[in-house]
This record gives C-alpha cells, sequence and structure tokens, in this order.
C-alpha cells in the first residue's frame, strides 16, 4: 500500500498564484509538520475528492514532444483520442494497474496525462491537495495553468526535459496546492493535467497515479445512510481539549466540527480522511438511520489504538481501552489496526431508535507521541440486502457500476446519481436532459453510455464526471438498451431500430431488425448476439428470441412463446454458447420467467422457478456461475451453480414494496438494485 511522502511540501515554494518554484528534493524528514505530511481540512468543512486515487486516466505515451505543438494538450486530446487506463499508470513496477509503452520508442521519457473532475463551486473550497505517486518527476496543470512541479527543473519543459529523481515505493506524496483554487471552474469541464518525466532515456520504470482533494464548507445538512459502510462520513474533532460527555449526545451541535471519510488518522498508508496528530483523543460523530426491527447488529471495525463506543449517548463498547471513567488524556492499552475486526452488538439493540441515530466514536492512542492513528467502521444489521439513500423519489431504471466503489443508478426525468464511497452517500448529477432514462452500460474505468426516450444517448470518457449527448444525428426514437463491447464498438436499440457505431459514437448506422416491440439485445463479440422482445403472430404478441451470427445483418427466430404468454424484458450471455433471457407471464408482474440455451441457441429450455412468483424485470451475472435477478414487489433471486438452482434472498411483496428494475454487481459479493420511489438496496456479501 502506497505511505505518505513526509517531506514533500518542502518541493512545493509558491511563486505565483499559477507557478511553485522548483527545489531539489530533501531527505524524508520525521519532523516535517502535519501540514506537510497530511491533507488536513479547517473547521466546518467537508473533504471530497473531485479525483479519487487507482481511477481511470487519458494518456500519451507515443513519444512526441506534445509542447512543442502548443498548450492544448492540457484540456483535449492532440491528435487521436487518447487511450485510457486506471492508475497507477507506467512501466517497470509490478503493482501498475496500466502499463504505458510507446510503439516508437518502447519506453517513453515522458508521459502526459489528464482527466475531467466538477466542481460544484468553486467558493466553497476552503484546501486543496494533491496527493502523487510519481517516478521520476512531474509538472501538474490545473485548468491549463501550471499549478506546481517536483523533481524537475526550473524554466520550460520539453518531452526531452529529464528530473531530478523520486523513487514513487508506491506510496502516495502530499502537496497543498490551496494557491490553485482560483483555477477552478464551476461545473464538470475542469481539467487535469500531468506531464511526467524521467531522469534519462534508458530509465526502467515510470510511476503515476494522482488523487485530488478538496476540502469545501460543510452543508447544513449531511446525507443519512440507513447503514454504517466502510469509508463512511465521520464529524471528526482533532484539534485537542477534553470534550466530556455533551459531544456523546444526539442534539450535540457538531457544525463546527470537519467532516471526511473513513479510514481516519495519520500515519498509515491507506489513511483516506486525514487527521492532526499530537491529540491522545479524536472524537468521531455520524448519523445512520434504521427502519427496524433488527434480529442483531454486527460491527467491522478497523482501530488503532483504541476507542469506546456511544450509541445515542449510551456507552456500547470499548476496545483495548481501560475500565473506569474515560478523559480526554486516558491512554489506550495498545492496539494495530491489521485488519476490520467483526464485532457482535446486540448488545446496542436497546437503544437504538426508528428513524435517526447518532454513534459517537472517541479514538484513543497509546501515548502522546503515538506515530500513527486508525478507526474506520461498518455497523449492519442481519439483512443481505440493505437500503441506501439515494436523494431522490424518482423512480430508477438501471444501475451500472465500475467497482464496488464507483456506481451510477437512473431513472426517470433525467435522473443521475451516483456514488464513489460505496453508496454512503449519492449525488445528483446533471445530465442536460429531462427525458427518462432507460439503460447504463460502463465498460471500463473511463468510458460509460446512457440511454433513453426521445433520442437521448449521452457518452461519458472521464468516469463519469460528465455526459455529452453522441447518438445518431435526427433520430428522436425512445432507446430502450445500450451495450459496448469497448471503447469504441457499441449498439443502441429502440423498441424497432437498432444502431451500431465502431467509432465510440462519431459515426452510426442503422441494423434492419425483424417487426417486433424489442426490449433487449446483447452480442458477445462483434458478430454473434441476441434480441428479445414480442412479434406479432396470429393477431397478437408473442415473445421472441432471435439471434445474429453475422453482426446483425440477418436474424433468426430461435424461440417464440406460443399460445402462453410471457413477455421478455432482456437478455444476458454468461458465455459464447449460454445465454439467459428473463421477464414475465403476465401483464401484472406475476409469473416468473427464465429461458435459458446452453448450445448458443440451438435450444431454449425455461428454467426451474423459485417459490417467487414474481416477475424477473433485469438480471446481473458474475462469471458463467454466479447470477441474480431482480424484479416485481422487491423480489431478488440468486443462482450460485450456472441458474441450475436459484433460490430467493428477499421476497416480493406485491405492491407493498418498491418493484425493482435494475441490478448490477462488481464483484461476487458486491451489488447494487434499484427500482420504484429511488429505491436503492445493497449488498457486501453476495446476498448471503
Amino acid at each position: 500500500m502506497p505511505r505518505l511522502d513526509v517531506a514533500a511540501l518542502a518541493l512545493f515554494t509558491t511563486l505565483t498564484t499559477a507557478c511553485i518554484a522548483t527545489e531539489a528534493e530533501p531527505e524524508p524528514d520525521v519532523g516535517t509538520t502535519a501540514a506537510a505530511r497530511t491533507a488536513l481540512g479547517p473547521p466546518g468543512t467537508l473533504f471530497t475528492r473531485p479525483v479519487p486515487r487507482t481511477t481511470s486516466w487519458a494518456y500519451d505515451a507515443r513519444g512526441i514532444d506534445l509542447a512543442a505543438l502548443g498548450p492544448g494538450w492540457r484540456t483535449a486530446d492532440v491528435g487521436t483520442p487518447w487511450p485510457h487506463g486506471d492508475g497507477p499508470l507506467g512501466y517497470g513496477e509490478s503493482y501498475l494497474a496500466t502499463t504505458v509503452t510507446s510503439a516508437s520508442s518502447g519506453h517513453p521519457t515522458t508521459v502526459y496525462v489528464r482527466r475531467g473532475f466538477a466542481i460544484d463551486d468553486p467558493a466553497r473550497v476552503r484546501k486543496l491537495y494533491l496527493r502523487v505517486m510519481y517516478d521520476d518527476g512531474f509538472v501538474f496543470y490545473l485548468n491549463g495553468h501550471e499549478g506546481g512541479r517536483a523533481s524537475m527543473p526550473a524554466g520550460p519543459v520539453r518531452y526531452a526535459t529529464l528530473a531530478s529523481g523520486h523513487e514513487a515505493e508506491r506510496r502516495y506524496v502530499t502537496f497543498d496546492i490551496s494557491s490553485q483554487i482560483a483555477n477552478l471552474h464551476a461545473g464538470p469541464d475542469n481539467q487535469l493535467a500531468v506531464e511526467v518525466h524521467q531522469t534519462s532515456t534508458g530509465s526502467s520504470d515510470l510511476v503515476f497515479d494522482a488523487e485530488l482533494v478538496a476540502w469545501v464548507d460543510r452543508p447544513a445538512a449531511l446525507p443519512v445512510p440507513e447503514a454504517i459502510a466502510r469509508g463512511a462520513l465521520w464529524s471528526l474533532w482533532d484539534r485537542g481539549g477534553d470534550l466530556s460527555t455533551a459531544w456523546r449526545a444526539p442534539g450535540y451541535d457538531d457544525r463546527a466540527w470537519s467532516v471526511a471519510p473513513g479510514p481516519l488518522g495519520y500515519g498509515e498508508p491507506f489513511i483516506v480522511g486525514d487527521t492532526a496528530p499530537g491529540s491522545i483523543t479524536t472524537y468521531l460523530r455520524t448519523t445512520f438511520r434504521a427502519d427496524g426491527p433488527y434480529a442483531g447488529l454486527t460491527a467491522e471495525v478497523l482501530y488503532d489504538d483504541g476507542f469506546v463506543a456511544y450509541l445515542n449517548g449510551h456507552e456500547i463498547a470499548r476496545r483495548a481501552m481501560p475500565s473506569g471513567p474515560v478523559t480526554a488524556a486516558t491512554l489506550s492499552t495498545g492496539h494495530e489496526a491489521v485488519g476490520y475486526e467483526v464485532l457482535a452488538w446486540d448488545a446496542a439493540l436497546p437503544y437504538l431508535l426508528d428513524g435517526d441515530n447518532v454513534l459517537a466514536v472517541e479514538v484513543h492512542q497509546a501515548a502522546a507521541t503515538s506515530s500513527d492513528l486508525v478507526f474506520d467502521l461498518a455497523l449492519h444489521d442481519d439483512r443481505p440486502w440493505l437500503p441506501q439513500v439515494s436523494g431522490t423519489d424518482a423512480e430508477l431504471s438501471a444501475v451500472a457500476c465500475y467497482t464496488p466503489l464507483f456506481g451510477w443508478a437512473i431513472g426517470r426525468a433525467g435522473t443521475v446519481v451516483r456514488t464513489t464511497d460505496g453508496g454512503a452517500t449519492w449525488r445528483r448529477q446533471d445530465v442536460g436532459t429531462a427525458a427518462d432514462l432507460r439503460a447504463i452500460d460502463l465498460i471500463d474505468g473511463g468510458h460509460g453510455w446512457i440511454v433513453g426516450d426521445d433520442g437521448v444517448v449521452l457518452a461519458t470518457d472521464d468516469t463519469g464526471n460528465s455526459w455529452r449527448p453522441r447518438g445518431p444525428a435526427g433520430v428522436s426514437d425512445g432507446f430502450v438498451d445500450v451495450q459496448f463491447l469497448d471503447a469504441e464498438r457499441g449498439w443502441i436499440l429502440s423498441s424497432s431500430r437498432l444502431f451500431r457505431t465502431s467509432d465510440h459514437g462519431a459515426d452510426w448506422v442503422e441494423i434492419p431488425l425483424p417487426t417486433g416491440d424489442w426490449t433487449g439485445v446483447r452480442f458477445v463479440d462483434a458478430s454473434r448476439g441476441w434480441l428479445v422482445g414480442a412479434v406479432p403472430t396470429a393477431g397478437d404478441s408473442w415473445a421472441a428470441i432471435y439471434r445474429t451470427d453475422d453482426g446483425g445483418v440477418t436474424w433468426t427466430q430461435q424461440w417464440l412463446s406460443g399460445l402462453h404468454f410471457a413477455y421478455l424484458f432482456g437478455v444476458e450471455p454468461t458465455s459464447s454458447t449460454t445465454a439467459w433471457a428473463f421477464g414475465q407471464d403476465s401483464l401484472s408482474g406475476h409469473g416468473e420467467r427464465k429461458m435459458v440455451t446452453r448450445d448458443g441457441g440451438a435450444t431454449w429450455t425455461r428454467a426451474a422457478e423459485t417459490s417467487n412468483e414474481s416477475g424477473i424485470y433485469d438480471m446481473a451475472w458474475v462469471g458463467p456461475q454466479l447470477g441474480w435477478g431482480v424484479g416485481y414487489g422487491g423480489s431478488i433471486i440468486h443462482s450460485g451453480d450456472g441458474g441450475a438452482t436459484w433460490s430467493v434472498q428477499v421476497a416480493g411483496a406485491g405492491t407493498a414494496a418498491p418493484t425493482l428494475y435494475g441490478v448490477a454487481c462488481a464483484n461476487a459479493t458486491s451489488c447494487w438494485a434499484v427500482g420504484q420511489r429511488g429505491t436503492i438496496l445493497h449488498t457486501g456479501t453476495g446476498g448471503q
């Protein structure tokens, strides 16, 4: 894991608001001030990450001198569209997520990277920090303005300019760049650009990743999640003094405290929300909503050195702490944060309230001179799928995720909400349309697509920070599905028309379809795909499945429902020969319908039903074995054996529960389901 460079700030001596002096980098100094080690926030501010670490970057590693072409590369691609890759990127190190090479020179001397990000209101930004993992040197630009440089000489910088040297050592160095706040723009059109330089043309490695941290004015009200997830937001007081006991109570006014996500602390490489060192005790508070009754409560706690926890003012747990009264000077007995400790907190149930609850925690050090402090906590009940606060009452039609942290949900009236913290908070995004949005597809760490009514086709190339129209010109169809194989090749489907692009949406070609009312399309490669929906037959409309093996030039009917009515909402392949079509057996939403082929569509058979008897509106698969289906009345079903058997994880409750329309999984354990009334459900256990 990366570790902060304790001397990094000495590299950044401000000359003007747009440029920072370049000095020889000092050796790490354990006496460096806290401001140099950590990204501390002023009182009454909220920690945000406009650019999170290990996210996607556009990069140019062609081995050409972009500086000779002018400053345009700092805000837009120069030449051909740049490829994207997750950080850390570079070459020559085993921990890199993306390896970059030049076709002409192999290992380029300089690599140019860039990423867009959003800032709601620059006037609310109080502190700005850049955390960088780099080898050997870099210069960064904020919206085209040079913001600083490290391990680089003064003066003009070209492709051949060599760095003075710095080893990445898989750690992030923190720089206070608050002088650059004036260069921020309101909205999604901000650009962070960096040129990463080597110490020699024959250098064996190059490394880059970065994170942008902005402390902004704390809002009047913080979001209240249904449970406390790892990495949740905490109000924190790390400025010394003894707060006695009043701070534990739900009604305590903590608006002067700063707010940051866990893991909180200092001195460890995995810390996200920095706290100030020097005090024996740091005080934390967070609010969550309960909608019991609960059978039990489970806490997962990462801590160093010790803590005491209070629920609505009542002590419910203490670890690595002496018995008896506790003050700000009480020392912990000591504990190292080597992993999350799972604790049964059923003793807290008598103090749990329906509605809002306050969990207060005081974290204590084992010594006044301790080198580190760590705290993070997750608190949840025993239900496998837990509700999250979406911040909207709009019907949500689909959900997609890049990782267990990054997800998007879309729905009625142009609704788009996203999370960057595993669903602890969901924030609304303005995507410039009020049309109902129907489907979303995320291809990799940088690219994604949304389609909806009135011909809406939106694309992102910056991990969802901004969405821009990129559909076929003059087409006003209501699109119902979208799928991309990679950044260039994809399809969008309306109820009667299918369009294909091979150049990232620059051009679209219509593919003729059989007459029908189509609901879903999926391709396993550029040639082979399935189409599902309904076709007019014998004066009625029957569910049908079609297949193409030539990219849609011809379509062959593989299955027709016949007299037994069925309606299919979509299709999901799990391999080149296995696919699942899903839907219902009546317009009322009752009657689970799952069709499966395991021979490329030569035969389709009806899969065994569960006791749920609810229509299936969406499916998600992780590999060929793990599958989930969601549908009418909030039902969720699951298979762990490739669909041979299915079990009910959440039983449908008819009109008493919101119907679920979309499901997506980041891996075998982390999934989201969305539906009516702004419902978002999440599981971190695969629903088990």
